[in-house]
């Protein structure tokens, strides 16, 4: 419920409730208090008395609207995406290198298995989606976040697979 009180009012409440808060802080902290000890000193009401607030602008003055372009000078203002466009990585582990993920000791072997598995994946995912050739940092998690240790599937599509199958067959009739 909502109430429209004159500041006068409202600082008075504002007092009692207050008060009334630090008296009964004082009655419980009385009640633990150790038998023989001297009481300590009640609150009065007059110390939680909230003071009067000065008027910056006397009583009756009407409110004055202030022409934007008078009132403050030109400026101007720079807006920054909170992505970055890039290249396409075709040799990228997420999970070490973007996201902070370490295995110890074994880091080094996860690491180039992920290599050589991008290595074999490099020609699909070259000829994959041909007319994209950037990507954005839009919709993945920042740097060093906590995110659990996932295994990305290969982004390749159909025209990729079939590049890339092409080139593994072709590699292996040219080296026997």
């Amino acid at each position: 419920m909502a109430r429209l009180e004159s500041d006068e009012a409202l600082n008075r409440r504002l007092s009692q409730q207050l008060y009334e808060e630090a008296l009964k802080r004082w009655d419980d902290q009385e009640k633990l208090r150790e038998p023989g000890l001297p009481p300590a000193p009640k609150p009065q009401p007059e110390s939680f008395h909230v003071p009067p607030v000065r008027l910056l602008v006397p009583e009756g003055t009407p409110y004055v609207i202030k022409p934007i372009r008078e009132a403050y000078p030109a400026m101007q203002s720079i807006m920054e995406p909170d992505y970055v466009v890039h290249r396409r990585l075709y040799f990228e582990e997420k999970n070490s290198e973007r996201y902070g993920w370490d295995i110890g000791i074994t880091q080094p072997i996860v690491s180039a298995l992920y290599f050589y598995k991008d290595v074999v994946f490099w020609p699909a995912k070259l000829a994959s989606h041909p007319f994209e050739r950037y990507d954005t940092s839009a919709g993945k998690c920042l740097p060093g976040s906590p995110v659990p240790y996932y295994l990305y599937p290969p982004e390749v599509d159909l025209f990729g697979a079939t590049v890339g199958a092409a080139t593994i067959v072709g590699a292996a009739a040219l080296l026997p």
